[in-house]
């Protein structure tokens, strides 16, 4: 195997590792891999080895999950928020300005079921129709999630989702606002994302239009809520069995075909439990 694996790639490999015993596996393990892909074989490597082989692939797992991961700032835990998708009319919201009559539900525009809602605006319009206030954790995260549709706009009007954190004493202390939609042809998902201030204790959701000089026609549907907490671990469950299973799909395979070698065919039956372990596994990550 050393022959026929010492090539270019082995050469700046070695001579770039510290002659140490930690780091003299990497270069056996690259060469290992080029070996297999060369000749579809699985040399025969002692138990030490295999030992070796064994604690870098789950180490290369642990690592592989997180990456594919890496754009969730932890998990994301939802928050159960009545009439989200308006399928019993505004239930559980309220108008600003008070009397604001700018709104229905629709029936014909909808994303999701059979009701959504149609809010518009004119000139110097600021409409917003707004969730009861729920509770808030200090310091975590939140993100609202929803899909609108802008089929009707003139100038500058324009349609937004944003949450409003709100103090004890009923004063708003941030209101992180979604991109500003102008016009769309079909529904499009927008979101905001916030921490929630030190000084907050409650969160209201806004669906809101603003007529800025033109006016604007919007519909809002099936709108959902977040939270990371700040005291949470970054790795999840569902993280966990996303290493789980990738090591168990990498090691198994590889173990089966060493003992396999070595005329061992005990490890078959299991092997093919663990595989098919690893697979529900990784799906169950993916699915998350």
């Amino acid at each position: 195997m050393e022959s026929a694996t010492c090539n270019f790639p082995i050469k700046i490999l070695r001579s770039i590792l510290p002659i140490i015993p930690w780091c003299s596996f990497p270069t056996r393990y690259t060469e290992y891999l080029i070996y297999v892909l060369k000749t579809k074989l699985i040399p025969s490597f002692g138990d030490k080895e295999l030992k070796q082989f064994w604690v870098l692939t789950l180490f290369l797992g642990i690592l592989i999950v997180p990456g594919f991961g890496a754009d969730e700032p932890g998990y994301w835990s939802e928050v159960p928020v009545q009439n989200m998708d308006f399928e019993t009319s505004i239930t559980f919201w309220d108008t600003e300005p008070l009397h604001m009559f700018d709104f229905s539900g629709s029936m014909t525009i909808v994303y999701q079921g059979t009701h959504a809602l149609k809010m518009w605006a004119h000139e110097r319009d600021d409409n917003q129709l707004q969730h009861r206030a729920i509770s808030v954790e200090p310091g975590s995260s939140y993100n609202l999630s929803g899909w609108v549709n802008v089929p009707e706009t003139n100038g500058g009007g324009y349609a937004f989702l944003s949450m409003a954190f709100i103090a004890s004493d009923g004063t708003w202390v941030a209101w992180p606002e979604s991109e500003y939609i102008n016009f769309t042809t079909d529904w499009i998902n927008i979101h905001v994302v916030g921490v929630c201030p030190e000084n907050a204790v409650k969160m209201k959701i806004l669906c809101r239009v603003r007529g800025n000089g033109g006016s604007v026609t919007a519909y809002f549907d099936y709108l959902g809520l977040k939270f990371h907490s700040a005291g949470r671990s970054y790795m999840s469950y569902t993280l966990v069995l996303g290493i789980l299973g990738i090591a168990l799909l990498i090691v198994t395979p590889l173990y089966t075909i060493y003992r396999l070698r070595k005329k061992d065919h005990t490890f078959l039956v299991g092997a093919l439990l663990l595989i098919a372990i690893g697979i529900v596994l990784v799906i169950a990550w993916l699915l998350s």
